[in-house]
């Protein structure tokens, strides 16, 4: 169980950037605030459900609202979590990919959906097929480069 005072290292926290500075009323009062609950900010939508958002104009109003507010802010904490997670394996599969890449090819182009590999290789007479370096052709274009 955390302590009030983890409580509020955790989540009563002022706002600096313009996501955190939006204002709304109190979860508990219903005064005007601009502080948000900063354990479930940010969290991403996954679904046609769109969290409503927690505002505590003090850390009163924040401790007596912690049971109501607990579960759905775990469940965001969570989310938030699995967000940061699966970027950073995004991350390290393009970081290979770059550097081991099964596929070989000259140029890319787009038309419409469709992506097209020019001066594609593959060997079909090769049983062990080596990784080399990804085709550096993109010139940078990061969204070419996941997309391919």
């Amino acid at each position: 169980m955390q302590t009030s005072t983890q409580l509020s290292r955790l989540f009563y926290r002022m706002a600096d950037d313009g996501l955190k500075r939006a204002s709304g009323s109190c979860t508990r009062c219903q005064r005007p605030t601009t502080r948000r609950c900063t354990g479930c900010l940010g969290a991403p939508v996954y679904d046609d459900c769109v969290p409503k958002p927690a505002f505590y104009c003090s850390q009163v109003c924040q401790k007596v609202d912690w049971d109501q507010h607990k579960l759905e802010c775990r469940k965001l904490q969570a989310r938030k979590a699995l967000d940061r997670a699966a970027r950073l394996l995004q991350a390290i599969i393009y970081r290979i990919r770059l550097h081991a890449s099964p596929i070989q090819f000259k140029s890319v182009r787009i038309e419409d959906s469709n992506i097209f590999l020019n001066g594609f290789q593959f060997d079909v007479s090769d049983t062990q097929p080596q990784l080399k370096p990804f085709p550096v052709c993109l010139d940078g274009n990061r969204s070419l480069f996941e997309a391919v």
